[in-house]
């Protein structure tokens, strides 16, 4: 039978310019945590800027740090590229790909400019051999690195492969064969960088807002001081994740992105989906 991945689980995330991404060795830490999927191989590669046409991919191990931190440069200057594995019997690869990583530079796409942006695809298979625990564990440590050049705004989103092709919905390599609405998504998004508007693309599981957009939500301690009364129950647990970084902020809808797997009941989210419509809203970001 051929294989179709369930859902993936994507972690985007977008930076302004060439300039403003991941140090070189803020990129390699990111790669080297993500060692915790297990002991699994890739094809992959890492470049500089401008240097990608001397890159090519080989089979490597996911995390080794030795595949990237010999092109850490004195200047530390940022890396580009990643790795991906894609089973021999996906029936679409590019929409079936069990993983993907990797570091984007600025591209222009027939929808218009496409900032360069951070993204990280894993199949719903490949999710189910680590721990709930350990997936936050890493996606918290992957903004902990992002957070440092102070990115523009990101998102964690779990999406059946049809809807988003393992995350390439949110990148200028959209698949043709996407859905109409994705497409229409990708083209209003990328309007909006061309006229300079800080704004978001959606609500998520996972939200990460950079410092010009929680300026416009009223600052960073008054929204997730707001945000963290929103989510306290009755029985004084929360139910979202609130993570506070020196420069951006971070928040999910429910405490676990599972939660909100394609097929589950979305009602554990909807109180603190409708507060954060409001608060974007009434923000001007959404």
């Amino acid at each position: 039978m051929p294989y179709i991945v369930d859902y993936h689980l994507v972690q985007f995330q977008y930076f302004d310019s060439n300039e403003a991404v991941p140090k070189g060795s803020d990129y390699a830490a990111i790669w080297k945590g993500l060692a915790r999927f297990g002991k699994r191989k890739v094809s992959g590669c890492f470049w500089r800027l401008n240097e990608a046409k001397f890159a090519k991919a080989r089979r490597i191990h996911l995390g080794d740090a030795k595949s990237i931190e010999a092109l850490i440069s004195a200047d530390d200057a940022p890396l580009f590229g990643g790795g991906c594995e894609t089973r021999k019997d996906a029936i679409i690869p590019n929409r079936d790909s069990d993983f993907h990583v990797s570091m984007l530079s600025e591209l222009r796409s027939k929808a218009g400019p496409a900032l360069p942006s951070f993204q990280m695809a894993v199949s719903h298979d490949w999710l189910s051999t680590i721990e709930e625990a350990v997936l936050i564990e890493i996606l918290r440590d992957n903004y902990h690195e992002l957070d440092r050049c102070s990115p523009r705004y990101g998102f964690v989103e779990l999406a059946v492969g049809p809807e988003t092709y393992a995350g390439l919905a949110y990148s200028p390599v959209i698949s043709a064969n996407a859905p109409l609405s994705r497409l229409v998504d990708e083209a209003i998004w990328a309007r909006g960088i061309s006229l300079g508007l800080d704004r978001v693309r959606s609500i998520y599981w996972g939200n990460y807002l950079g410092p010009r957009l929680l300026e416009k939500l009223g600052g960073k301690a008054s929204f997730l001081n707001d945000y963290e009364k929103q989510t306290l129950l009755t029985d004084g647990t929360h139910n979202g994740v609130v993570w506070d970084f020196p420069n951006g902020a971070f928040v999910s809808l429910t405490n676990f992105p599972r939660d909100l797997a394609p097929g589950n009941a979305c009602l554990v989210a909807e109180r603190n989906l409708l507060w954060l419509r409001d608060r974007l809203c009434d923000g001007g970001v959404l």
